[in-house]
């Protein structure tokens, strides 16, 4: 089981608004550290989140929610997102309680986190 789960980490890296400046007001901690690309909160997500991403070019973005077995639940898809810092506002009230991964891609980076949805 450990072993699935690091492979599922390594291996991934509707319902989506800008809200940049409400959600660096109510979350002002949640800036994305220079080393890191993203970051998710609140933590435990409820019925919706937020992604702070550093956009190192304009282009497509795609967030996609994975179960813990590697099933793949839900794919939102940006068309186009400016270079810089971003702040997108996402639904998750579909999902279930429980542990998922969230995949972020971009044309240059991709990567996985794991979030806790509670209800």
């Amino acid at each position: 089981m450990r072993t699935l789960l690091y492979i599922l980490i390594f291996t991934f890296g509707t319902g989506l608004s800008f809200q940049a400046e409400a959600a660096r007001q109510a979350y002002p901690q949640h800036r994305v550290p220079a080393e890191k690309k993203f970051n998710i909160y609140p933590i435990p997500l409820v019925e919706e989140g937020f992604l702070n991403i550093e956009m190192e070019e304009p282009g497509e973005l795609h967030i996609e929610f994975f179960d813990i077995t590697g099933k793949k639940i839900k794919t939102i898809t940006k068309n186009h997102v400016d270079a810089g810092e971003q702040i997108i506002n996402f639904n998750i009230s579909e999902l279930k309680e429980g542990i998922y991964f969230c995949k972020i891609r971009t044309r240059t980076f991709e990567k996985a986190k794991r979030i806790l949805v509670r209800r």
